[in-house]
C-alpha cells in the first residue's frame, strides 16, 4: 500500500510577467531549455523556494532596484545582470535589455567548488524532464503504454476547476499499472491531475465518457486512487514487487480528473492533459494500493480569555 500526500502549493506562473525575461531563464543542468519555476528548487515551479525566490518574496514580489542589485545565488553576478536587466530598468510589459544569462536562484558555474557548496540542493540527475525509462528502470519491453488525455476542453474563467472524463481500458487479460508519466499541455493553468479506478461491481454505462465538471472525487463509484501528478514532479514509479491491478479482475475503467488554477481568469485557454500509464502483462507480486489521509471536517473554536501563570529566575 502506498501512502500519498497531496501539497496544496499553488505555481503562480503569472509572476514570470513581473520578471524580466522571466519565462525565458536557463536551466543549468540542460543547457538549451528553461528554468520555468524561477523562485524555486524545482523546476515547475512547486517546492520550497531557492535563494532568488526568497528574495523575490522578501522585496513584495515584485521587480525593484533593490532585488535587482542583489546577488541571491551568491555567483558574483547581480540578479538584474542574469537576467537581463543590467541597468535595473526595466518594468513589466517592456522589453529587456538583453536575454537572460543565467539563473538568478542556482549559483553557476556549476562546477566550482563555491558554487557546489551553495547549490547543495540541486541534483541535475533527477531533473523532471527525465527520459521515463532513465526514471523508471524497470520498465521493459514486456510493457505497453495507454494515453488518457481529457478531451480539448475550453477553461473556465475561474480560479480553481476540476474536470474529469471516464476511460474504458478495456484489456482481455490482467495488467499492472507500474508507472504514469505526466501529459501537461497547458502548463499555465494545470496544477495537477489525479486518476482514479472504478468499482468493477458498479455500472457506469450511464456515466459520460465526455468531460464533465467534478468534484474532488471523480464519482462515487470511481474513488480509488491509483496516479498522481502534480507540479514538479516527473511521474510515478511503483515498486517493481507491486503494480496495480488493470483487467477483467481488477479496474477496468479508470477516471482522469484534471485541476485547472486559472489565477489570471483567461478565457480563450483550452487544455486537454492527461496521464500516459505503463501497464505489463507480467504481473508483479503484489496488487498495488493507495492509502488517502485527509479530515473531510475541521472545527476551530473560537479563542477564549485565560490566564497563565509561571515563576523565572
Amino acid at each position: 500500500m502506498v501512502a500519498i500526500f497531496l501539497p496544496a502549493v499553488l505555481s503562480y506562473r503569472e509572476f514570470l510577467s513581473l520578471l524580466p525575461n522571466g519565462q525565458n531563464v536557463p536551466d543549468p543542468c540542460n543547457p538549451g531549455t528553461v528554468w520555468e519555476g524561477v523562485g524555486h528548487l524545482v523546476k515547475e515551479g512547486k517546492s520550497k523556494r531557492n535563494a532568488f525566490g526568497k528574495d523575490f518574496h522578501k522585496y513584495g514580489k515584485m521587480w525593484s532596484k533593490e532585488l535587482c542589485l542583489k546577488d541571491s545565488d551568491g555567483d558574483g553576478k547581480t540578479n538584474g545582470f542574469e537576467l537581463g536587466d543590467p541597468d535595473c530598468t526595466w518594468t513589466p510589459g517592456s522589453l529587456p535589455k538583453g536575454p537572460s544569462l543565467s539563473h538568478p536562484g542556482i549559483c553557476e558555474p556549476l562546477e566550482s567548488e563555491q558554487c557546489k557548496t551553495v547549490n547543495s540542493w540541486l541534483n541535475c540527475n533527477i531533473a523532471a524532464n527525465y527520459e521515463m525509462g532513465q526514471f523508471c528502470p524497470h520498465i521493459n519491453n514486456k510493457t505497453i503504454t495507454r494515453d488518457l488525455r481529457l478531451s480539448p476542453t475550453l477553461v473556465p474563467e475561474k480560479e480553481t476547476t476540476y474536470y474529469c472524463q471516464l476511460f474504458d481500458l478495456r484489456l482481455t487479460s490482467d495488467h499492472h499499472m507500474v508507472a504514469t508519466q505526466p501529459l501537461i499541455t497547458t502548463k499555465l493553468v494545470v496544477h495537477h491531475v489525479l486518476l482514479f479506478g472504478c468499482n468493477p461491481r458498479e455500472s457506469l454505462e450511464n456515466v459520460t465518457r465526455s468531460p464533465y465538471l467534478c468534484d474532488m472525487v471523480p464519482h462515487t463509484h470511481c474513488n480509488s486512487l491509483i496516479g498522481a501528478w502534480t507540479i514538479g514532479s516527473p511521474g510515478e514509479c511503483a515498486h517493481p514487487e507491486m503494480g496495480f491491478r488493470i483487467g477483467p479482475k481488477g479496474y477496468k475503467t479508470v477516471a482522469l480528473q484534471v485541476h485547472w488554477n486559472n489565477a489570471q481568469l483567461n478565457s480563450s485557454i483550452t487544455d486537454n492533459s492527461g496521464l500516459r500509464i505503463y501497464l505489463t502483462s507480467a504481473l508483479r507480486k503484489h496488487d498495488a494500493g493507495m492509502l488517502v489521509i485527509g479530515q473531510n471536517f475541521l472545527q476551530i473554536d473560537p479563542a477564549q480569555d485565560g490566564d497563565d501563570s509561571g515563576i523565572t529566575t
